[in-house]
Protein backbone atom coordinates (compact mmCIF):
# COMPACT_ATOMS: atom_id res chain seq x y z
CA UNK A 1 0.00 0.00 0.00
CA UNK A 2 1.21 3.35 -0.18
CA UNK A 3 1.39 6.09 1.82
CA UNK A 4 0.54 9.56 -0.45
CA UNK A 5 -2.62 10.87 0.64
CA UNK A 6 -2.80 12.60 -2.64
CA UNK A 7 -3.34 9.49 -4.56
CA UNK A 8 -6.85 9.55 -5.61
CA UNK A 9 -9.29 6.36 -5.48
CA UNK A 10 -11.48 5.48 -8.61
CA UNK A 11 -14.34 2.96 -7.42
CA UNK A 12 -15.69 0.89 -10.32
CA UNK A 13 -18.37 -1.59 -10.35
CA UNK A 14 -20.57 -3.72 -12.68
CA UNK A 15 -21.74 -1.49 -14.60
CA UNK A 16 -18.61 0.51 -16.03
CA UNK A 17 -17.18 -2.82 -16.92
CA UNK A 18 -17.95 -1.92 -20.71
CA UNK A 19 -16.71 1.52 -20.67
CA UNK A 20 -13.31 3.16 -20.34
CA UNK A 21 -11.06 4.76 -18.31
CA UNK A 22 -9.43 7.86 -20.36
CA UNK A 23 -6.02 9.27 -18.53
CA UNK A 24 -4.10 12.47 -19.30
CA UNK A 25 -0.64 13.16 -17.97
CA UNK A 26 1.46 16.29 -19.02
CA UNK A 27 5.80 16.82 -17.98
CA UNK A 28 5.60 20.58 -17.27
CA UNK A 29 2.68 20.39 -19.88
CA UNK A 30 4.47 18.46 -22.69
CA UNK A 31 3.48 15.08 -23.47
CA UNK A 32 5.90 12.40 -22.30
CA UNK A 33 7.73 9.37 -24.91
CA UNK A 34 7.09 6.37 -24.30
CA UNK A 35 4.48 5.98 -22.42
CA UNK A 36 2.75 3.28 -20.51
CA UNK A 37 0.11 2.64 -17.96
CA UNK A 38 0.63 -0.48 -15.67
CA UNK A 39 -1.62 -1.91 -12.85
CA UNK A 40 0.27 -3.31 -10.17
CA UNK A 41 -1.19 -5.57 -7.50
CA UNK A 42 -1.01 -4.75 -3.88
CA UNK A 43 2.24 -6.68 -3.93
CA UNK A 44 3.50 -4.29 -6.47
CA UNK A 45 3.45 -6.57 -8.92
CA UNK A 46 2.64 -5.81 -12.37
CA UNK A 47 -0.80 -7.33 -13.59
CA UNK A 48 -1.06 -5.70 -16.87
CA UNK A 49 0.38 -3.43 -19.06
CA UNK A 50 -0.53 -0.72 -21.82
CA UNK A 51 2.03 0.89 -24.10
CA UNK A 52 0.83 4.29 -25.98
CA UNK A 53 2.19 5.94 -29.38
CA UNK A 54 3.91 9.14 -29.09
CA UNK A 55 2.16 11.66 -30.17
CA UNK A 56 2.67 14.81 -31.25
CA UNK A 57 -0.79 16.79 -30.57
CA UNK A 58 -2.27 18.68 -27.88
CA UNK A 59 -4.74 15.24 -27.34
CA UNK A 60 -2.68 12.47 -25.36
CA UNK A 61 -5.53 10.94 -23.70
CA UNK A 62 -4.83 7.15 -22.98
CA UNK A 63 -8.08 4.96 -23.18
CA UNK A 64 -7.98 1.40 -21.72
CA UNK A 65 -10.88 -0.71 -21.49
CA UNK A 66 -12.57 -1.11 -17.78
CA UNK A 67 -13.02 -5.03 -18.65
CA UNK A 68 -9.20 -5.31 -18.84
CA UNK A 69 -8.56 -3.57 -14.94
CA UNK A 70 -11.06 -6.09 -13.63
CA UNK A 71 -8.86 -8.79 -15.53
CA UNK A 72 -6.33 -7.94 -14.05
CA UNK A 73 -7.82 -8.57 -10.34
CA UNK A 74 -6.49 -12.08 -9.42
CA UNK A 75 -9.40 -14.05 -7.50
CA UNK A 76 -9.98 -12.57 -3.72
CA UNK A 77 -8.94 -9.08 -4.84
CA UNK A 78 -10.55 -5.44 -5.34
CA UNK A 79 -8.10 -3.18 -5.56
CA UNK A 80 -5.21 -2.78 -8.13
CA UNK A 81 -2.67 0.73 -8.34
CA UNK A 82 -2.23 2.37 -12.22
CA UNK A 83 1.16 3.76 -12.19
CA UNK A 84 2.57 6.20 -15.14
CA UNK A 85 5.65 5.81 -16.91
CA UNK A 86 7.74 7.26 -19.75
CA UNK A 87 10.96 8.35 -21.11
CA UNK A 88 10.71 11.51 -18.54
CA UNK A 89 9.72 9.49 -15.69
CA UNK A 90 11.08 6.20 -16.51
CA UNK A 91 10.74 5.26 -12.06
CA UNK A 92 7.11 5.51 -12.67
CA UNK A 93 4.41 7.23 -10.77
CA UNK A 94 1.49 6.32 -9.06
CA UNK A 95 -1.67 8.04 -10.56
CA UNK A 96 -5.12 6.42 -8.74
CA UNK A 97 -5.96 3.09 -6.81
CA UNK A 98 -8.33 1.40 -8.70
CA UNK A 99 -10.85 -0.09 -6.22
CA UNK A 100 -13.49 -3.07 -8.01
CA UNK A 101 -17.21 -3.72 -5.87
CA UNK A 102 -19.77 -5.97 -6.80
CA UNK A 103 -22.81 -5.04 -6.32
CA UNK A 104 -25.04 -7.72 -3.87
CA UNK A 105 -28.28 -7.24 -2.18
CA UNK A 106 -28.35 -8.91 0.85
CA UNK A 107 -31.51 -10.97 1.00
CA UNK A 108 -34.31 -11.27 3.87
Amino acid sequence: MHMDESVKTVTLGPSAVNQQLEVNYRHCGMVGKSRMLALKNLKNQIVKTWNFTDVNSKDATMTINVQDIVKGLKKNEDRVHLYYSSKELPGGKILADIVYQTQTVAAR
